[in-house]
């Protein structure tokens, strides 16, 4: 008689990010399959700092794009779990597709003075919340801003909005 939890969706991300391991900083090939695998598995910042005090272990500091590719992990982890199935950038604008799409969540990040004339609703086959980024933002950050904010408005008390 248990609830069982909900599972947990699956994200893609594209975003125009520097994210790879370099050939110089692991050169083995099979070593470095094993660790865009332990990357890819990241879902909890837990994780993410396991996986980065490996890598410092037994490489030393992480290069740039690795710590990208990191990010990315935990973006996919944190938006899965929000629901969202698809982030993307297009131009200026990250878009974001949310599975279980909630026009009162909506409205409650329009209330948001930081969302306030930047978040657009696009219709089509699967609704999704384009996101004009500021100039000089890094996508990266933005998307995962989102993502909590989009969790909290879950929670949120959204009176009058439903």
């Amino acid at each position: 008689g248990e609830k069982k939890p909900a599972p947990e969706r699956e994200c893609t991300i594209d975003l125009p990010i520097d994210a790879h391991i370099p050939p110089d900083y692991i050169e083995s090939v099979p070593q470095k399959l094993y660790m865009y695998r332990r990357i890819a598995d990241i879902r909890t910042r837990e994780e993410a700092e396991d996986v980065l005090d490996e890598l410092f272990d037994r490489f030393g500091d992480p290069p740039r794009g690795v710590n990208s590719l990191i990010h990315v992990a935990l973006l996919r982890g944190e938006a899965g779990k929000a629901g969202i199935s698809d982030i993307s950038q297009k131009g200026g604008a990250l878009r974001f597709i949310v599975e279980d799409f909630d026009m009162a969540r909506v409205s409650w990040l329009y209330a948001k003075p930081e969302y306030k004339g930047k978040l657009r609703v696009e219709a089509g086959s699967k609704p999704c919340i384009s996101l004009r980024l500021p100039p000089k933002a890094r996508s990266i950050e933005e998307a995962r801003r989102f993502v909590g904010d989009w969790l909290k408005s879950a929670e949120a008390p959204l009176d009058g909005l439903r």
